[in-house]
């Protein structure tokens, strides 16, 4: 496994040592996202039940109705089929209308329908107040404005660092991050060609389906620290992860109401698939690592081309406040897991993970960069 920058390597015993503190307010977790088709499905468990075994007997002793058979299920893939060509046709429109929009004015397009006005960033007034009181002169901007050499993306998305915006949570970008690293990513994009017109568009599996969003490429912008609000890239050139929020806020009604979404919530309305997550600190999940169960199964997963990312949980602190502790992992942000491997003859496991935060927070520990384990094990590539 080659050693870089940006991907450190844990030694299983000290990945213990972190998550089983005798800090009775600090866990970690583990995080499993899995599409459907690609990576896994969900599971159902059937019980035994004699009433619900005489209930079927009988239905089998009636006529046969259309009701559930070909003709229902013909019927609702028709149905499906027109919300979904009813959806593009109205997306083609749209896409129309901004073109034309261009071709007229020579002006970027800007969306009447998630306009860059307060109500767009807080509909909670005391809390737009409180923004407001910290940045005063904040405004909107679109990437040009604020890098003459504005990109969507400079290359590999899940090569790309990034930081938390003074107005974010981490949650959706913690999501997005793991994300990131999966060809599944690719998936979100409809149209990132077009920013000098003033738009890019997204898709995203909410409540069943997956919807596109069409936003302008107008972000909110603090000029006196020359940052964004809200979540962006580590390169100040880069734009997609805050262009990919600001589409999730109009999703979700204004960049407030995504504040808070649980991960699962937004790993499923990011990859269309179904996530879960798993808590280290309880008695069996430590049984389980002691005894390379939960080793075994992320391998498993992994191989299965699932998803997978982990938190070192502090209750009581927030990203604000968030520390590195003595291995260098930020509290309460989330690293994806990349590979795993085991070395039985020398008698250890190490797991691969993704910092997505900047060299400030980088693993520290057994065979992280330039650690000694490197050159006692040379091995171990």
């Amino acid at each position: 496994m080659a050693d870089s920058d940006k991907e450190h390597h844990v030694n299983e015993a000290e990945e213990e040592s972190l998550s089983n503190s005798s800090d009775d307010q600090q866990k970690a977790e583990m995080l499993m996202n899995t599409k459907k088709g690609d990576m896994g499905g969900s599971h159902m468990m059937d019980e035994d039940n004699e009433e619900d075994d005489d209930k079927e007997d009988m239905e089998n002793d009636r006529e046969p109705t259309p009701t559930g058979g070909k003709a229902d299920k013909t019927k609702n893939k028709i149905q499906d089929a027109d919300r979904q060509r009813l959806k593009v046709e109205e997306y083609s429109k749209k896409i129309r209308e901004i073109h034309k929009h261009w071709i007229e004015t020579e002006k970027p397009w800007e969306d009447p329908d998630f306009p860059p006005f307060n109500a767009s960033i807080f509909k909670d007034q005391a809390k737009l107040q409180e923004m407001v009181k910290e940045f005063k002169n904040w405004k909107w901007q679109r990437p040009h404005e604020i890098n003459k050499d504005a990109k969507f993306t400079l290359g590999n998305k899940g090569d790309c660092d990034m930081k938390v915006g003074h107005s974010s949570d981490g949650l959706f970008i913690g999501a997005l991050s793991m994300v990131s690293t999966h060809p599944v990513v690719d998936n979100l994009f409809i149209d990132v060609d077009n920013m000098e017109k003033g738009y890019v568009s997204f898709q995203f599996h909410k409540n069943g389906e997956w919807r596109y969003i069409i936003v302008d490429t107008l972000l909110p912008y603090y000029p006196e620290t020359k940052t964004l609000l809200f979540s962006h890239c580590y390169e100040q050139n880069e734009f997609w992860v805050s262009l990919v929020e600001k589409a999730y806020a109009k999703l979700n009604g204004c960049y407030e109401y995504i504040q808070g979404i649980s991960i699962c919530e937004t790993l499923v309305d990011l990859t269309g698939g179904v996530a879960d997550k798993i808590n280290l600190e309880t008695p069996e999940s430590k049984n389980n690592l002691e005894s390379g169960a939960i080793f075994n199964n992320m391998s498993s997963y992994l191989n299965q081309n699932f998803i997978l990312g982990s938190v070192k949980r502090v209750y009581g602190k927030t990203i604000r406040n968030a520390e590195a502790g003595e291995h260098g992992i930020l509290e309460n942000y989330y690293h994806g897991i990349m590979e795993t491997a085991e070395f039985p003859k020398d008698d250890f496991r190490l797991v691969k993970i993704r910092n997505f935060w900047g060299p400030d927070s980088n693993w520290n520990g057994q065979f992280s960069n330039n650690a000694d384990e490197w050159d006692k094990y040379k091995h171990i590539t």
